[in-house]
């Protein structure tokens, strides 16, 4: 099969003076793989559980004390095809402490007990109580997913959305599969996870670049030269009929989401991937953003609604708080105004707000390390350019024609309709209203 490589990896260090924190991130990249993401992300939660040199939580928790109060996060998100996972530290710069420790020196020695140094049986598996409490956890973490109907909603659209693909998210986030997985496949995976994955270490502060690359070679070896990973080349994919679902709950406020395929061509290269930014920011991100003022507004129909984009995937989804009565209408109206889009039926006006509004966000990369850091991270895994000033050029250019074919590529993949079937107050008032209006006329 026809592989792409990229080369995302080894020691990235940006250097900053207007923060008084300094940021770490070590970050995993694996192609996307059913049951081996399951595996990955139990690994990663049992890696904070205990090392050789820190015992346990708690021990971690007390080295980052030591370290004036340090703190760790752990990082899993997917990227298309991709699987990242790892960890973050932040940790003030060793130039405003009132002594000589240096919090540099031991925050990259905590992360590389979590990477290299896993706690272990005596016959070297993963300790196999550590192994059953994070999957338990995240079973119960999984299965609580369903009392927020907002997230239920959205995730089984996307679990219908990239069914039989590499990132199906049905595969992560499956109760069954992770309570299969043992002890022993956990720590044959991890082996093969530090022997494959591409590494990626981001550091934003003060230091200089060689002293930062001088330790964390020092620290980690040659995984900090592990710069490539590999991905089969995506196929295109056709439009398919419209897959529909739907579940009932005892809620009262019903869910809708849908999700709309394009082309891959449209996020492959050339303008189509701002343009696709730009659709996504005028349908239902902005403040003014149609799907807010129109359907929401004007109509009425909806008590939230909202849109998203996977630019990896072409994908767009849209997701709303209804009545469930307002089903169809809802559907219909969102196919509307991105059918308006499509024609042209949009103002100069509106386009340029969304490039503004697109333009703000990437102004304030500057003060954010992990925002600037989640930005140049995902687009070296598609080995595109990095530079933030070029790609806010590149934004502004875009013209309308090129977000009309973007909107006209758009089709109807799926959609999930999470039905409440209990009456909130306000629909019981309005019966209790049109009864009592029957029986004043009788």
């Amino acid at each position: 099969m026809e592989e792409i490589r990229t080369s995302p990896g080894g020691v990235r260090v940006f250097s900053v003076d207007k923060f008084k924190t300094a940021r770490l991130s070590l970050l995993l990249a694996v192609p996307a793989n059913g049951r081996e993401m399951v595996e990955n992300l139990l690994l990663l939660l049992c890696a904070r559980r205990g090392t050789e040199v820190y015992e346990n939580l708690a021990a971690i928790n007390r080295r980052l004390d030591d370290l004036y109060a340090a703190t760790l996060s752990c990082r899993h998100f997917m990227d298309g095809d991709r699987q990242v996972l790892g960890f973050t530290a932040e940790y003030i710069e060793p130039d405003f402490l009132p002594d000589a420790t240096d919090t540099a020196a031991g925050v990259a020695e905590v992360l590389a007990q979590l990477l290299l140094h896993p706690k272990r049986e005596a016959d070297g598996t993963l300790l196999r109580g550590t192994v059953a409490r994070e999957k338990q956890d995240l079973v119960d973490s999984i299965r609580a997913r369903r009392n927020d109907t907002r997230t239920y909603a959205d995730t089984r659209c996307r679990e219908l959305f990239f069914a039989g693909e590499p990132n199906d998210p049905s595969l992560l986030w499956s109760d069954e599969t992770v309570l299969s997985v043992t002890p022993e496949e956990l720590t044959v995976r991890r082996e093969v996870l530090l022997r494959d994955a591409c590494i990626s270490f981001f550091y934003t502060g003060r230091e200089a670049e060689e002293a930062v690359r001088r330790r964390l070679t020092e620290v980690f070896g040659r995984l900090c030269d592990r710069c490539e990973i590999s991905l089969p080349v995506r196929t295109e994919r056709g439009i398919r009929p419209v897959q529909c679902a739907e579940e009932a709950l005892p809620v009262t406020q019903s869910v809708l989401s849908i999700g709309y395929r394009a082309p891959l061509s449209c996020v492959m290269g050339g303008c189509d991937y701002e343009a696709f930014l730009l659709l996504n920011e005028m349908l239902g991100v902005m403040g003014t953003n149609r799907l807010f003022l129109r359907v929401r507004e004007q109509m009425g129909l909806c008590y939230s609604i909202g849109s998203a984009i996977d630019c990896k995937e072409a994908a767009l989804f849209v997701s709303c708080g209804i009545r469930a009565q307002a089903y169809e209408a809802v559907r219909r109206a969102i196919g509307d105004e991105i059918r308006a889009i499509a024609e042209g039926r949009f103002t100069d006006e509106e386009l340029a707000a969304a490039k503004q509004s697109v333009d703000n966000s990437l102004m304030q990369l500057e003060d954010s390390p992990g925002a600037k850091e989640a930005f140049i991270y995902t687009r070296l895994l598609d080995g595109l350019p990095i530079g933030v000033a070029p790609f806010r050029f590149s934004v502004a250019a875009v013209d309308r024609d090129a977000v009309m074919w973007v909107a006209s590529a758009l089709a109807e993949d799926t959609v999930f309709f999470l039905r409440g079937t209990q009456e909130s107050e306000e629909e019981t008032e309005d019966q209790e209203e049109t009864e009592a209006y029957v029986d004043d006329e009788v």
